[in-house]
């Protein structure tokens, strides 16, 4: 039996991304929005990727590029008071649209 915890995320990326180093590897943090024609604003799914695929966020992604984002779910307890957030750790990261570069891609 595979792996239950997948998830396949397709949307806009609504700020630019957030790219750091931590202690063992790179990480980037960004958030997906997900939203039908009709609708003004949709769900908003904060988005993590590590290593390499921190290195295509960084040098592919900005606000406003179109993405799938193939990952799992993960928990995170928040400090202190209040209720913690499900955010996906990316395994796969898909470019749909124009790059940071402006650059179409070829598909």
């Amino acid at each position: 039996m595979g792996d239950l915890n997948r998830v396949e995320l397709e949307g806009v990326v609504v700020r630019e991304p957030r790219v750091g180093q931590g202690k063992r590897t790179k990480y980037a943090f960004f958030t997906l929005e997900n939203h039908r024609a009709e609708e003004r604003r949709g769900l908003k799914i904060d988005v993590a990727a590590f290593g390499k695929l921190a290195d295509v966020v960084e040098g592919s992604v900005a606000e406003g590029t179109r993405l799938k984002v193939i990952g799992s779910l993960r928990w995170r307890p928040r400090d202190g008071a209040g209720p913690g957030k499900l955010d996906v750790v990316a395994d796969r990261i898909e470019l749909i649209g124009p790059t940071k570069n402006d650059q179409e891609l070829p598909f």
